[in-house]
């Protein structure tokens, strides 16, 4: 930094002033609370340039003024006039860094710059570091010091990978984390945000858990010594759906987790996690769908097609947290329909893992995407059933449906329109039960929805789907981790999700 001085009959002002052609990065946040004249170096008032009080952002301290003005070529600030010299000490600038995108075999090199307004000269570090990357400090400038990040990331570290760097005076302390995005070798970057194919729909959360009927966990894989800011939402899943800060955590090894307590006062939520001051993003996001089970022997259930859908696996454990398992086999049971109209059926055991009915062996079945299935609960106990997975299935997925009746759950953890879910599947459309393809979706209570998909009543029923209870088009999207009955009139339909 250059210090000028500029004197009038009264008192000496000590000004520091900050190049922005030397640093090439912006001057700080400041907030603005009065504006004046600059007297020049000959006493008279500086043509064209003005001063504004101001206070560093956020530390609570007057820092003193700015300068601007069209016959200069720098921006700085004041010291408060009833001072000399201004002695509190302020934190260093480190100019803002932002996200990262780069390819597997690429190139990923940028500068990151520091400077002190008190004229330490700052310490610079990043980390951790994935493997393979460096960050050379670079010549250091009076109170400016640079360095400069370098790495070329492998095939095997497609991923996400934050950064944390910080610069400070031995005191105080400016902080930025930095995400890498790496993408595969060759991967396209029109996705939202301009990320690379492989993480168009990447997560850091890796879990979503019941503990209780009041209470849901975020689990994440975490790099030690970042802050996480955890997000939910009680809203359908959009691009601008609103978000609320469920809470700060800074990692301490390699996971992190917090406990949502208000999470059973809720229809289900949707929770993402954000960087900083980045803007929560569904993408990525995970949903927690929750179905309550009271008064009824049977509840049809899907999970969301992006979980692990595992018996053996979190889907199983999550299940059997809130469900009831013995050593007879007649507690709570899975049932599964599946191709050619054939049931596959488990029961929960007393350790609540869950056993094949055939031979009562542990049971490592994998639901396959699209499928849902019956839960059995003798006992008509009341639970809350968690199912939850990452939201955002691209679309990607086919599941085939055979001729006759079909138990199946298509929702990832949003809500589906049920004519574009079909529609374009081919669905047999008909004047009657008997000839038209249908869907049964049941209530709560245990009451049947019947549809049916109509041609040949004419407009407006043709190639609609018709709620045979109400006689009206079924216009309501289908719910989150719902599962339904379809019943296949002849031949077999494939439907993408």
């Amino acid at each position: 930094m250059n210090r000028l001085e500029f004197l009038d009959k009264r008192r000496t002002a000590i000004v520091w002033l900050v190049s922005v052609a030397l640093l090439g990065v912006s001057a700080p946040s400041f907030a603005v609370s009065e504006v004046n004249r600059v007297l020049d170096s000959g006493g008279g008032w500086m043509d064209g340039a003005s001063y504004h009080s101001v206070s560093a952002i956020g530390q609570g301290h007057p820092v003193g003024r700015t300068i601007s003005g069209s016959s200069v070529n720098f921006a700085g600030f004041l010291h408060p006039d009833d001072s000399p010299i201004n002695t509190n000490n302020f934190a260093p600038i480190l100019a803002s860094i932002g996200s990262k995108v780069v390819l597997a075999g690429q190139v990923l090199s940028f500068t990151a710059r520091t400077y002190d307004p008190n004229g330490t000269l700052p310490t610079l570090s990043a980390g951790p570091l994935p493997p393979g990357a460096t960050v050379q400090l670079g010549q250091q400038n009076g109170t400016n010091r640079t360095g400069t990040f370098s790495w070329t990331p492998s095939g095997a570290q497609v991923g996400v990978y934050p950064v944390l760097f910080s610069a400070t005076d031995g005191e105080l302390t400016s902080q930025e984390i930095v995400v890498l995005y790496v993408g595969a070798s060759g991967d396209g970057t029109n996705n939202p945000g301009g990320m690379p194919d492989a993480l168009a729909n990447y997560s850091l959360i890796t879990n979503l858990s019941s503990v209780s009927s009041g209470n849901a966990t975020v689990q994440w894989g975490a790099v030690d010594g970042i802050t996480y800011r955890v997000y939910y939402s009680n809203q359908p899943v959009t691009s601008n759906m609103a978000w609320h800060l469920l809470g700060t955590v800074v990692a301490a090894g390699a996971s992190g987790s917090i406990v949502d307590s208000s999470f059973g006062a809720s229809p289900g939520r949707t929770y993402t996690i954000a960087f900083g001051n980045d803007t929560p993003s569904s993408r990525g996001a995970w949903r927690g769908n929750k179905d309550a089970l009271s008064g009824q022997r049977f509840t049809l259930a899907g999970p969301a097609v992006e979980s692990d859908r595992s018996f053996g696996g979190v889907m199983g454990s999550n299940l059997a947290a809130t469900l009831t398992g013995d050593a007879s086999g007649l507690a709570d049971r899975i049932h599964v329909l599946q191709p050619g109209g054939t049931w596959r059926i488990l029961w929960l055991d007393e350790a609540k893992r869950w056993r094949e009915a055939l031979d009562n062996s542990y049971s490592e079945y994998v639901l396959p995407a699209g499928l849902g299935f019956m839960v059995e609960r003798p006992s008509h106990a009341p639970a809350n059933l968690v199912l939850s997975g990452k939201v955002g299935n691209d679309g990607s997925k086919l599941i085939t449906l055979s001729s006759g009746w079909n138990l199946i759950s298509l929702s990832e953890g949003k809500a589906l329109p049920l004519r574009e879910t079909f529609a374009p599947g081919g669905p047999i459309g008909g004047a009657s039960l008997e000839a038209a393809d249908q869907i049964h979706i049941m209530g709560s209570n245990g009451a049947w929805t019947t549809l049916m998909y109509v041609q040949g009543w004419g407009p407006p029923y043709d190639g609609n789907w018709l709620n045979m209870n109400e006689f009206q088009i079924y216009t309501a999207p289908l719910k989150p981790g719902q599962a339904y009955y379809y019943y296949r009139q002849g031949g077999s339909m494939n439907v993408g999700f």
